[in-house]
């Protein structure tokens, strides 16, 4: 199970990590793109029996050898296609929270950790104080964190009991 820090660290590597992700996905999108395009010129000779060495050679022939390039080319653009729709995923997830947040908030969460200005020049530029800017932000860091991963149990203070 995962503790509740575990879930505002992950959530400050994701918004820190956002602009990256979105270049990313264009990024994988078009290689997938190139990667198709390629399989759809090349193609695999039939095989000619006679013309090519028959077994006991530790080499492929020339026509084993395109299906096994076609056949790893495949299983690349399967790999790329599961890594950008999980990206996709999180950067949708990202979206509808940060547009659940109030104007002031989304200014504060995209200022510190989206495009990694800090604390005072956040607080300048929404016209407030840097510890009210830190102390708003974070709650809405913690908004964040609870609409991309539900309900996060919070721990419980630890209290010093005096006998």
């Amino acid at each position: 199970m995962r503790e509740y820090g575990d879930y505002i660290r992950e959530t400050k590597r994701i918004l820190r990590n956002y602009n990256k992700m979105q270049v990313a996905v264009q990024n994988l999108t078009e290689e997938i793109e190139a990667r198709i395009s390629s399989l759809q010129g090349e193609s695999v000779a039939i095989a000619r029996y006679g013309d090519e060495p028959m077994g006991g050679a530790s080499e492929l022939t020339a026509t084993e050898a395109a299906a096994e390039r076609r056949r790893r080319a495949e299983s690349d653009i399967e790999t790329m296609k599961g890594r950008k729709a999980e990206m996709d995923r999180t950067l949708r997830a990202v979206e509808r929270a940060i547009e659940c947040l109030s104007d002031g908030d989304e200014r504060l969460v995209r200022g510190r950790y989206i495009d990694g200005y800090a604390w005072w020049q956040v607080a300048r530029d929404a016209g407030y104080t840097e510890k009210w800017a830190r102390e708003r932000g974070s709650k809405a860091l913690c908004d964040v964190a609870l609409m991309m991963f539900g309900v996060i149990e919070r721990p419980a203070q630890l209290r010093l009991a005096i006998f």
